[in-house]
């Protein structure tokens, strides 16, 4: 008999464990309505509902359990693929690098190969060139000692050919401003040359600085060359501010003095009322990068000067530019090797500004340079004197 799975059995089999406890004696009936068993039953369905929460939680229990291991095994799964696919990735850049190290591999034993046929026709080319190479070598030799032989019996060769090739430039100058002077005094010009040229009993001179020499009495002639400071002249007639002198032509009457130096002393005075408001010179020809290599002078800008129609010489103001900020109109400025020139119009303008805005500008050539500390810049018009 199953007794342990029949409820009323349990309890009567309790209770009577209770009594021999107890030490009484009570009938069945008693003992189950009174005394310790009379909540028997409520502490039995009680003691039951533990029991099924606990079940209840074994139960829960277990299903996570299998939970998890299908988790796990799903998991497992994934990772078998990812692990698959990198193996096949893996396969595919071993295989690769393999290929270029292939690659590689012929491409170095072609270039070894190209190297030794390089390195055979040069052998070829240096064995069969050698001979040629030390004749050649050997006339150079010859030649140069020759040069130098012939060189060294004719420096007073080339000295009086120096001398006679000078000669012979200064005088085809002297020819050519014969010519044009020649030119200008011709019967058809010779009245209004003449016209205004006071004579005067030839006297020497000397220039004061470096003069301009025009075919007539005045800036707006033609001008045929320049005489150097110190140069000494013969004063034959005076027009206004300009002196002809013997060969007919004319220069300014205020550079010509009656001694060809100044005299002990006077050097500083000299220079002090110079009638030059600056003396300058073309350091180099480029654009800006030679205008900030601060030569010390100024840089003749062939761009500008084709858009312009005439010369354009920028200076940088920290490069001896200054001069330029304090021009004004009249004053006389002398650039070396250019000519001298008179201001005649000057400008401030914007570095933005374009090249149309500097056009209005009047005068035979332009002097730039920028305010320092400034985005404005300083425009100066010249004329030929």
């Amino acid at each position: 008999m199953h007794w342990h799975r029949k409820p009323a059995v349990r309890r009567v089999a309790l209770a009577c464990a209770l009594v021999l406890l107890a030490g009484c004696a009570a009938p069945q009936e008693t003992l189950l309505a009174t005394g310790p068993l009379a909540n028997l039953d409520t502490a039995y369905e009680a003691w039951e509902l533990q029991q099924q929460k606990l079940a209840d939680v074994d139960m829960a229990r277990k299903t996570r359990a299998d939970e998890r291991i299908k988790a796990h095994m799903a998991l497992n799964g994934a990772y078998a693929r990812w692990e698959s696919e990198k193996s096949a990735k893996a396969e595919d850049e071993l295989a690769r690098k393999v290929r270029i190290a292939q690659e590689a591999s012929d491409l170095v034993d072609r270039l070894r190969e190209v190297e030794a046929q390089a390195k055979a026709r040069l052998a070829k080319a240096e064995g069969a060139n050698v001979k040629r190479a030390e004749r050649e070598a050997q006339e150079a030799e010859d030649q140069r000692v020759a040069a130098e032989s012939a060189a060294a019996h004719s420096d007073k060769a080339v000295e009086r050919a120096r001398v006679n090739a000078e000669q012979e430039a200064r005088n085809s100058l002297r020819q050519e401003q014969e010519a044009i002077t020649a030119r200008y005094q011709s019967a058809e010009n010779a009245d209004a040359l003449a016209k205004g040229v006071t004579e005067v009993e030839p006297y020497t001179g000397w220039t004061s600085a470096v003069v301009n020499v025009r075919i007539g009495p005045g800036p707006s002639y033609d001008k045929v060359g320049e005489l150097a400071a110190h140069t000494e002249v013969r004063v034959t007639g005076v027009s206004g501010a300009f002196y002809r002198v013997s060969d007919g032509t004319y220069i300014p009457s205020r550079y010509v003095t009656d001694s060809p130096t100044a005299e002990d002393g006077e050097e500083d005075a000299a220079a002090e009322h110079s009638p030059y408001a600056w003396q300058t010179y073309v350091a180099n020809v480029d654009g800006q990068e030679a205008v900030d290599s601060c030569m010390g002078g100024l840089t003749y800008s062939p761009a500008i000067s084709n858009a312009m129609g005439r010369k354009y010489y920028p200076i940088h103001v920290h490069c001896s530019g200054v001069p330029i900020l304090s021009l004004k109109n009249g004053d006389l400025v002398y650039i070396e090797s250019v000519g001298v020139y008179r201001v005649v119009d000057s400008k401030d303008v914007h570095k933005k500004d374009t090249i149309e805005v500097v056009k209005d500008v009047k005068g035979d050539i332009v002097l730039q340079t920028c305010y320092t500390h400034s985005d404005a810049m300083r425009v100066v018009g010249l004329d030929d004197v």
